[in-house]
């Protein structure tokens, strides 16, 4: 435990919560920035990372946390527009947490006790990494409304278990992956994740790094919460549109292809190989045993909330 101790203290905070933003709409950052300020019981860090956004919203940002009496932040304002993956790294550079949480603008936290909570349950698990729930809505004339929750991951189960190989094949092979609204880990892991992905010319799906760190055996856990208020259909995976589809397409596929470089495969990964090999296109993926039942489902099934939402009220008042 004494050696424990002494790693946490080698780092200035022990969360930082990474606002990853390009052209930013200011009330909707806003709100994603009081909802980090106001967390409680933790050692926070807030690093805003913007990929060349014309407006960046500077002054705003620096007025609302000076008034907010909040020093902790730093501002990492990209000169240029350089792709998703590149703000990622520049903000998990700017970090000086032992994790990072990122998050966009539009969405953010669901009260003011999440992160310690998030925090303990990974420590105490020993997780690298864990993923949560989220609470999707969408903004309405008529105030937030929430939507139906997809099952990001599809297949919980195995996490509830502790079955890691069964977590390792579900993610890595079937793709039942979390949503990256919802994930939080150490930071110098996904650091240097992230770094890999941009080595093979990926620009945009940051989130690719948690199946790589699943297929080389580096075990993420559910913690069985909703975390965070997501804003469906506004950002690059669920917006819609058909360019950014083929993009997104084209990123899983060679990161896909990254994983089967890996030198010296056990034979779990082996295994795994034999039906990653499998996918060099979307259509292709359907000879994956299994692929088809879990497309099926997550089409299906949609997850009850465990949170009173009428009850959030005061803490959305508070941080809108």
């Amino acid at each position: 435990m004494k050696g424990e101790s002494d790693r946490r203290g080698a780092f200035e905070y022990e969360i930082s919560v990474i606002i990853l933003t390009y052209h930013p709409d200011w009330d909707k950052l806003r709100q994603t920035i009081c909802s980090a300020v106001f967390q409680e019981g933790v050692r926070l860090q807030i690093v805003v990372a913007d990929d060349g956004s014309p407006d960046n919203c500077r002054e705003r940002m620096e007025a609302l946390f000076s008034k907010l009496g909040f020093s902790d932040y730093k501002l990492v304002l990209n000169p240029e527009n350089h792709g998703t993956i590149a703000n990622f790294i520049s903000g998990l550079e700017a970090a000086r947490g032992e994790y990072a949480k990122c998050i966009s603008p539009g969405d953010f936290l669901t009260g003011s006790d999440v992160l310690k909570g998030w925090l303990d349950f990974t420590r105490r698990e020993g997780y690298d990494w864990t993923f949560s729930d989220a609470l999707y809505y969408r903004n309405a004339p008529d105030g937030m409304q929430l939507l139906p929750t997809p099952p990001f991951p599809v297949y919980l189960n195995c996490y509830r278990r502790k079955n890691a190989q069964r977590c390792r094949w579900n993610y890595a092979v079937l793709d039942d992956a979390a949503l990256g609204a919802t994930l939080l880990g150490r930071t110098a892991t996904k650091l240097r994740y992230a770094r890999e992905l941009a080595g093979i010319g990926n620009l945009y799906c940051e989130d690719y790094i948690y199946r790589m760190m699943m297929y080389d055996g580096v075990c993420g856990g559910y913690y069985p919460r909703e975390t965070v208020f997501y804003e469906y259909g506004t950002g690059i995976s669920s917006g819609g549109n058909s360019k950014w589809q083929q993009r997104i397409t084209d990123e899983f596929l060679a990161m896909s292809r990254l994983l089967m470089t890996r030198e010296n495969p056990d034979p779990f990964q082996q295994r795994m190989q034999r039906q990653i090999r499998k996918k060099t296109s979307m259509r292709a993926m359907v000879r994956i045993p299994g692929k088809i039942t879990r497309a099926l489902l997550f089409k299906l099934v949609r997850r009850k909330a465990r949170i009173d939402f009428a009850a959030t009220e005061p803490w959305r008042r508070r941080c809108g």
